[in-house]
């Protein structure tokens, strides 16, 4: 069943492989590479929470399966549950800090929970791996928006206080722009 379930997930056939998947978990529930392989099937069916189910299995029973975590934060992204996405995408950094999409789903998930220093240090962490992709004004933009709702008007801090912050997210700015045009 488990390989009856490969060779219908690549031949596109992704009811019928989740089908196999499910009959060979009640024989053996520990193959994380099955349950990963049913997981993408069930994100292709656009059924979310048995992905998220599936790759569940997998990082239960291997939590360092990277590619697993980063699969059940894209599926809590897509329903819109970017803090549960944060944490999932935090964990899969605690296993591999080098990988640079991981730091880019964590300064897109950081910005969607208007969390503004955790996506500045992702964007620090890849300005210093050299890797500019996503980089742009666009999220100068947008880190900028999180910054002034969130540190100055809805937190009510004292003016000077803004200025202080203010002055960091310039600092920050500039040595980012340093840093790209260096490239």
């Amino acid at each position: 069943m488990r390989s009856l379930g490969r060779w219908h997930f690549y031949r596109h056939e992704y009811t019928e492989s989740v089908q196999c998947f499910t009959k060979s978990f009640e024989i053996n529930r520990n193959k994380a590479d099955d349950w990963f392989t049913c997981g993408c099937a069930y994100m292709r069916l656009e059924e979310l929470d048995k992905a998220i189910f599936a790759f569940g299995n997998v990082v239960a029973i291997d939590e360092q399966q990277v590619e697993a975590w980063g699969n059940i934060a894209n599926c809590y992204a897509v329903q819109d549950r970017y803090k549960e996405a944060l944490a999932c995408t935090e964990q899969a950094l605690k296993i591999n800090r080098r990988h640079w999409k991981i730091w880019q789903n964590c300064i897109r998930f950081s910005l969607s929970t208007n969390n503004f220093y955790k996506a500045v240090n992702c964007i620090r962490e890849l300005l210093n791996k050299d890797q500019f992709e996503g980089l742009n004004g666009a999220l100068c933009l947008k880190l900028t928006e999180i910054f002034l709702s969130k540190y100055t008007v809805e937190a009510g801090i004292s003016r000077t206080e803004a200025d202080r912050h203010k002055g960091f997210l310039y600092e920050f700015f500039r040595e980012w722009c340093d840093k790209i045009n260096d490239y």
